[in-house]
């Protein structure tokens, strides 16, 4: 009984998104509700269901997908991450959509001190010549994945919410910095 359920649910999410798949407002919000609206607890589902939309030409269901993926089902797979990493190195992609991959990135891989991504973000935010918000994603996006989660952010910035560069009380995070450098070495 449980697997015909699940399938009855499979078939009707289908259904619905190819009703909706030209219209990009109702397909944003339906993929974004599938996940947190609890229309399906089958993990599998969302992962295939989202990984369609990945190469999709409209930024915003890219970035729902991505959102998804990485930040509400907290995904770890290559090809999620390249696609992000792909999008985020490209100054010329939609700006929602690369602060998307930064947090998305960060929230899969929180505490994981992935080498790569720290690399990644630290360049980033290091590069005067990167939009200011971006490099702002970086640093937060950083700290999480080195393992700082928003509650200890906020206290180490003398509870002062980072929301630019300005924000950002570097001094209060020297011995972090100085450890994400230790592991790019």
């Amino acid at each position: 009984m449980l697997k015909n359920s699940n399938q009855m649910a499979v078939d009707r999410i289908r259904k619905d998104i190819e009703s909706i798949k030209e219209n990009e407002t109702k397909l944003y919000s339906y993929l974004y509700d599938l996940t947190y609206q609890e229309k399906t607890n089958n993990v599998r589902l969302l992962e295939t269901i989202y990984s369609e939309f990945l190469n999709d030409k409209r930024s915003e269901i890219k970035r729902v997908a991505l959102y998804c993926l990485l930040f509400g089902l907290k995904i770890k797979k290559p090809e999620y991450r390249q696609a992000a990493l792909i999008t985020l190195t490209d100054k010329a992609s939609d700006f929602d959509l690369r602060l998307t991959c930064v947090s998305g990135l960060a929230q899969a891989y929180f505490a994981t001190d992935d080498k790569g991504l720290l690399g990644t973000l630290f360049t980033i935010f290091n590069d005067q010549e990167e939009d200011e918000d971006i490099r702002t994603e970086a640093f937060t996006g950083m700290m999480g994945i080195h393992g700082i989660n928003s509650v200890e952010l906020l206290s180490k910035n003398s509870n002062k919410i980072v929301m630019s560069m300005d924000d950002i009380k570097l001094e209060n995070f020297e011995q972090e910095i100085k450890e994400i450098k230790v592991l790019l070495l």
